[in-house]
């Protein structure tokens, strides 16, 4: 098995995993694995983390057009893209509106509607067949 080269912009590990299980491939889980990574702060910023939630919608709607083609992962992504483009711009929009007088419940409807926007955009996005650039970006530099 090896790794889907068209979906290098994200989501390939997920996707081969899924393929390696559904072979018969044993996974385990090791409680007392340890692992550290450094994640530079470019990493953790507004627009670097709804980027990755796009990239990961992206994908992940890109993977089912490979596995099950267009028409059926249209018939799954197109209502969900429009509900969660649409709730998302609302909350966005009324979360923007109650920041000045709410700004803790404000903030958190802006970003949870930003956060449906970036899904639903990268959903769609992944249905057209457009890998995202997310990689492209070196972070730490």
């Amino acid at each position: 098995m090896r790794f889907d080269e068209r979906l290098t912009f994200g989501s390939e590990d997920i996707d081969f995993f899924r393929r390696a299980h559904a072979a018969g491939a044993k996974m385990i889980w090791v409680d007392d694995a340890f692992v550290e990574e450094d994640i530079p702060a470019s990493r953790v910023t507004t627009g670097r983390l709804l980027s990755r939630m796009h990239m990961a919608a992206t994908s992940g709607a890109f993977n089912i057009v490979l596995r099950e083609g267009r028409a059926k992962a249209a018939l799954h992504f197109i209502p969900k893209c429009s509900r969660r483009m649409f709730f998302g711009l609302l909350a966005t929009i009324i979360g923007f509106v109650l920041k000045p007088v709410a700004r803790k419940r404000g903030e958190k409807l802006y970003y949870y509607g930003l956060i449906r926007l970036m899904k639903g955009s990268g959903n769609l996005r992944g249905l057209l067949g457009r890998a995202h650039n997310y990689y492209d970006v070196i972070d730490g530099n």
